[in-house]
């Protein structure tokens, strides 16, 4: 991935060199812009009308808006392929969409993890806050290699190159964490005996959603890394067969929000909080007999939170000999209907 070099434009004809090394389809931005945003109308009303899951439609919306905005400029770019302005625009757009989506499967997985806390080997809450603080990393490196590789100084465009690498390989590692996390939640769950279809189901669809975010920083890392080796502008495969673009970066990505409308959370999980008490929110959880829908406080850590976010598996606990979390679950809470029934009823 890489933008002209100043020299490049200057030893062609002024009136027939373009950004790009392929002729462009001018409808592709325009009819994959429609689909993303069919997906956020439906994220809109799922996230606002039916199942009012906020903070999930929050980053499926942005991600969505972000998009949105990259194939608008992208269109404007097809249609003039010398506006740098509008090539650098979309580029950065583009880059930035994915992070964004990622952080809401990062969310789903925290609210598993609060589904059925017995089976969480961290904090429900550090993973969402762990998981966003380096997908945030992820999103500054992206944003600042796209705007750098996109200057006319050599020099500019290789530093971007290196953020616009470390960024998609950082990201490729992060999803191969999440999918490892998955995968031994999923285990301990069906090791006890305490795996519902729902809860197997979102696994399944996480599995998925994190392969299809590895397939596109694959994508993505190979065309930079290709793009690095030349010596000229828009050279390399990648570079020039427009169609790789549309099939690696951006229908999987369609696809997984499109998983995402259709297999939204909302349909398997409660709402990630009923009411507040003090400190810590009244959480829907399931008892450990696998049946059981009960509300209890959720998870306390009684560290502070920045504790919890550098020590979140709590290490500390193996050198002072005192666990900070309170295994609530061990209490026998009362269930929902009981809850809704009687408000102020005590655990027992």
């Amino acid at each position: 991935m890489r933008s002209p070099r100043q020299e490049d434009i200057l030893n062609t004809d002024p009136n027939d060199w373009s950004l790009y090394g392929f002729d462009p389809v001018k409808a592709l931005p325009i009819v994959f812009g429609a689909l993303v945003l069919v997906s956020a109308l439906g994220h809109a009303y799922q996230t606002f009308i039916k199942y009012k899951w906020y903070k999930f439609g929050y980053f499926m919306l942005w991600g969505s808006t972000v998009w949105i905005g990259g194939f608008v400029m992208r269109a404007i770019s097809y249609w003039d392929v010398q506006n740098v302005d509008a090539y650098i625009s979309q580029l950065v757009l583009i880059l930035a969409g994915p992070p964004i989506y990622a952080a809401a499967e990062y969310f789903v997985l925290g609210q598993l993890l609060h589904y059925l806390p017995y089976h969480s080997p961290l904090h429900p809450g550090r993973v969402v806050s762990t998981f966003l603080m380096i997908g945030a990393a992820v999103e500054g490196l992206s944003a600042a290699g796209a705007a750098s590789s996109s200057s006319k100084k050599q020099k500019s465009i290789e530093n971007g190159t290196k953020l616009i690498e470390a960024s998609l390989i950082l990201q490729a590692i992060v999803e191969i964490l999440f999918s490892s996390m998955v995968a031994q939640f999923h285990y301990r769950c069906k090791k006890a005996g305490t795996l519902p279809r729902k809860v197997h189901v979102l696994c399944l669809m996480l599995y998925a959603t994190s392969m299809l975010i590895t397939v596109r920083c694959i994508f993505r890392v190979a065309e930079t890394f290709e793009g690095a080796s030349c010596e000229t502008f828009n050279c390399g495969t990648i570079a020039q067969h427009e169609w790789l673009f549309w099939v690696f970066e951006v229908a999987v990505m369609v696809l997984y929000i499109y998983m995402l409308n259709i297999l939204h959370p909302g349909q398997f999980l409660p709402r990630e909080a009923r009411r507040k008490t003090n400190r810590n929110c009244e959480r829907i959880y399931l008892d450990p007999d696998g049946k059981t829908e009960r509300m209890g406080p959720g998870w306390v850590d009684n560290r502070s939170f920045w504790v919890t976010v550098w020590d979140p598996f709590d290490f500390a606990q193996y050198f002072n000999g005192q666990a900070a979390k309170e295994d609530f679950w061990e209490k026998e809470w009362p269930t929902v209907e009981e809850k809704r029934a009687e408000p102020n009823k005590e655990a027992v």
